[in-house]
């Protein structure tokens, strides 16, 4: 593409003009071929620097699919504007991984690295879902076989792991908690501290920590600035939308609408 390098210079984070050039590869590919190309599972962080090179790729269109309809890591579909083909596809598989964990819980952190133990990159996995009897998760359908062979066991329980239609899978009933409040400031560790109901101080050695992520980015300064429309996630706590940020009081403290995702 004549844009590429205009369109990374849109991006002056190392992370994200990586990313960017990966969706330029792919759309210089896609326009190659003349074929439909689909990339790597993407966070929202992810799909909305991809949204952003699409918006300057004028002969490309392309879609987002995880695999089902509440999906946060998805792939990118691309392909040309002239293309005629088959409606193409996202080459997602849906397994589900059973055992007996009535003694032994696990958590979506335990299910990730037992795969990611076996080799596979966090770029061909995308959502995974906690079940009592195990989880269930999308991945690139080329590893699908892999892992039905390979994943054998999560802790020191044994786990067998079978494809099933995406129909049957069961992402959890998502609860929201709107809360309306006033801080002393748009800080992180002020926002978050409200947001899931914890001290400033507590939140502050969480971010130390590196448990906490803004638009699911990790960020390590308690004082990271936080804007309307952020997204907020605390590792094994969910996450909180800053809904609406509604100026200052009379005795200077900031209104705020959150959204606490349970």
């Amino acid at each position: 593409m004549q844009k590429r390098e205009l369109i990374l210079d849109m991006f002056t984070v190392a992370e994200e003009r990586m990313l960017a050039a990966k969706v330029c590869d792919q759309a210089e590919l896609t326009l190659k071929t003349r074929g439909p190309k689909v990339s790597d599972f993407l966070d929202p962080y992810g799909q909305e620097i991809a949204r952003k090179v699409l918006g300057q790729t004028p002969d490309i269109s392309g879609f987002f699919d995880g695999g089902y309809d509440r999906a946060e890591r998805k792939r990118l579909v691309t392909m040309p504007f002239s293309y005629l083909g088959p409606p193409p596809e996202p080459k997602i598989t849906a397994l589900e991984v059973k055992g007996n964990f009535q003694f032994q819980k696990i958590t979506h952190r335990d299910c990730l690295g037992a795969i990611m133990a076996l080799g596979i990159k966090r770029e061909v996995i995308g959502d995974i879902i906690m079940l009592e009897s195990g989880c269930q998760l999308l991945a690139d359908e080329d590893i699908a076989a892999f892992l039905a062979d390979n994943l054998t066991k999560i802790h020191q329980v044994s786990v067998k792991v079978v494809p099933i239609d995406h129909e049957a899978l069961r992402p959890p009933t998502e609860r929201v908690k709107e809360i309306r409040t006033t801080v002393a400031s748009l800080r992180l560790d002020t926002i978050a501290g409200a947001g899931f109901s914890t001290s400033r101080s507590k939140m502050a050695g969480e971010i130390a920590a590196e448990k906490l992520k803004v638009n699911w980015q990790p960020v390590k300064s308690a004082s990271h600035p936080i804007r309307q429309g952020d997204i907020i996630s605390l590792r094994g706590r969910g996450r909180v939308e800053v809904a609406e940020l509604k100026g200052q009081t009379k005795k200077g403290r900031y209104s705020v609408v959150l959204n606490r995702y349970l």
